[in-house]
């Protein structure tokens, strides 16, 4: 069994999980139109092409910009995980390599073609015709100019012109696809003994000689970073806007000359209340989800405010904010929540809708038709805008000053004040959030670690639109917290790793005893224990358990009916696992999926089949990456 896997794992049929999962990289990261710069400040080469670093600082920004959009609590140590600037490198010398290939090859992409691939997309549309406004509103929404959507789509073409031209096109049968949805949905029925460390937990009493080695032996988890609190000025076009200053006749003449850029689509003002379940999930925890949904459609319809319900009882991000959504465009979300959300009137409350991330509440709290903001309506916008960019003409002006005045010695608080510019704390913040506090680059907050206790930075730091004037108003250094005041939390984590052991130790003797030979009367001693989990899939989650990938491919790896040879740690203790029972998938779901995964199967072919030939070029090409990518994190 564990060979037919591997080999398995390493036909076409299983490199379709991961392509199905796979999102072409310069459709969500495009790297923008790559100047043809020249050779000064070059990071590569493809060819005699220069990437220079001002290139990549730019395509770095732009993609991590649209991911964040995609994922908004992606963290900087998540970045580093995916090696997300390494990537953007890598995207680009592709992009070059296309480019140069489409050109030796005689390819082009011409201005109807790319309007035709636009014109195309249902989000762009209005009655199945193209909407020039939607466009620019659904741009607008995702922080994207047009020129820069227009050359993502222009490069997917001709990386498309590319792959036709090198008749890369694969075969792919129906028997290799239902293969790879077999073995992809395949779930196992699992039995478990858990051996609980609360169960062992009286057994261990520490010493305290225990506590001072362990405290001794991990030091780091029981100290406190350095900490700073930092006064801040910022000079930017919003810090020095004056909205007040801006005349009606401004903002009137702003209006005529722009009244196209205030069109707006169709969109509807939500709060949600979400119960998360997989889309794929048994029939059983659909309706034990959909069950806490009607709960909590019950409290409502008791007269408790949605906000509370939605702080309450959702599982997405929103419920801190009562479950807000804002204004949502229509063609913007998934059809069946939006489908729902459109028939709402103001003040409406849904039913249960079901969509790909599970079971909704959604409250329609406002409406609004397609059209165009009256002037009344974008006055206060416009206003902003026009005092923006009166502010940003400033900028440089006041930071001169300000900067003369602090650096004669000036308090930064008094040159603020008579600068009309409002200073503000951050208060005691560890070192290592700083950069997130105040939206700095790395090697900008490095600079205020040495930075004294009183004293303001003698150069700006730039940031979003301007810079910011910094002054340490306090600081206090790293230390460990003494083991008096840690002491409970130390014993607590003597006595649990002394429980964990006693409990890998007597779970181990119950395996020697359920697994020998014909041991079915040494299991009996077990059963008040033993329990059955719901079906277990690949992804390594087990209900009750927690993700275990480790456990669950030695599951799949098993003979049915048999006990792991082994203890496998888990949050609460250690488990015996048995391999109970194998679920093939139904044939009714793979007649209902055939398409996605034959589709998926010969897209997985062909990226694979692109890459290899990319490889190629890169050598024909003399790729030179002239930085170590680890720097590049």
């Amino acid at each position: 069994m564990l060979e037919l896997i591997r080999q398995r794992a390493q036909s076409w049929g299983v490199r379709i999980l991961f392509g199905l999962i796979i999102v072409v990289f310069v459709l969500y990261f495009g790297t923008g139109t790559m100047r043809r710069a020249g050779k000064s400040n070059a990071i590569a080469y493809v060819g005699e092409q220069a990437i220079t670093g001002q290139e990549f600082e730019l395509a770095s920004k732009r993609a991590y910009e649209n991911l964040r959009r995609q994922n908004p609590d992606m963290s900087r140590d998540d970045l580093k995980r995916i090696h997300f600037r390494e990537q953007v490198l890598n995207q680009m010398i592709n992009t070059a390599l296309v480019e140069q290939e489409a050109a030796r090859l005689g390819l082009a992409v011409s201005p109807d073609e790319v309007r035709a691939a636009i014109a195309g997309v249902a989000a762009f549309q209005t009655d199945q015709r193209f909407n020039p406004d939607r466009y620019k509103a659904v741009l607008r929404q995702a922080q994207t100019s047009p020129g820069e959507f227009e050359a993502d789509i222009t490069r997917q073409i001709l990386m498309d012109k590319v792959r036709r031209t090198l008749n890369l096109g694969v075969a792919t049968s129906e028997a290799e696809a239902r293969a790879a949805f077999n073995f992809a949905r395949e779930q196992l029925v699992l039995d478990y003994l858990l051996f609980g460390w609360k169960e062992f937990a009286d057994g261990v009493k520490p010493t305290d000689a225990e506590l001072k080695e362990f405290y001794d032996a991990n030091q780091e988890r029981f100290k406190v970073p350095a900490r700073m609190n930092l006064e801040t000025v910022a000079v930017t076009p919003k810090a020095l806007a004056k909205p007040d200053e801006v005349s009606e006749a401004d903002v009137a003449q702003y209006y005529a000359a722009h009244e196209k850029n205030f069109a707006q689509p169709e969109a509807v003002k939500l709060r949600h209340i979400l119960v998360r379940v997989a889309e794929d999930a048994p029939t059983a925890d659909v309706e034990k989800a959909r069950n806490t949904v009607l709960k909590l459609r019950l409290r409502l319809d008791k007269g408790e405010d949605f906000a509370a319900v939605a702080k309450d009882g959702s599982e997405d991000p929103s419920s801190a904010q009562g479950g807000e959504l804002g204004w949502i465009p229509r063609g913007t979300t998934v059809p069946a929540f939006e489908e729902a959300a459109f028939a709402l009137k103001p003040g409406q409350t849904s039913m249960p809708v079901r969509s790909p991330f599970g079971w909704h509440l959604i409250k329609c709290e406002d409406k609004r038709a397609e059209g165009v903001k009256t002037l009344a309506e974008a006055a206060s916008e416009i206003r902003a805008t026009l005092a923006e960019e009166q502010g940003a003409a400033r900028v440089a002006e006041v930071l001169d000053e300000a900067l003369e005045r602090t650096l004669a010695g000036e308090p930064l608080a008094k040159v603020a004040k008579e600068l009309h510019l409002p200073v503000t704390s951050t208060g005691l913040v560890p070192e290592p959030a700083i950069v997130q506090a105040l939206s700095l680059k790395p090697e900008d907050a490095a600079k205020l670690s040495t930075l004294g206790v009183g004293q303001t930075l003698d150069a700006p730091l730039p940031v979003a639109d301007g810079y910011l004037l910094v002054r340490k108003a306090e600081a206090q250094p790293a230390a460990v917290r003494p083991l008096e005041q840690v002491k409970d939390a130390v014993a607590e984590a003597v006595k649990r790793q002394g429980a964990l052991k006693l409990a890998r130790e007597r779970a181990m003797v119950a395996l020697s005893e359920i697994a020998a030979p014909g041991a079915e009367s040494a299991a009996l001693t077990y059963k008040d224990r033993l329990k059955t989990t719901e079906p277990v899939g690949r992804q390594g989650f087990i209900k009750g358990l927690g993700l275990n990938p480790n456990l669950v491919e030695d599951a799949y790896n098993a003979a049915d009916g048999a006990w792991l040879n082994q203890a496998y740690p888990v949050q609460d203790g250690f488990v015996l696992v048995r391999l109970t029972k194998r679920i093939s998938p139904a044939d009714q779901e793979w007649t209902a999926e055939k398409e996605t995964w034959m589709t998926g199967l010969r897209q997985a072919k062909e990226r694979e089949l692109f890459q290899a030939y990319l490889t190629d070029l890169r050598k024909q090409r003399q790729v030179q990456v002239l930085v170590d990518p680890a720097t590049l994190e």
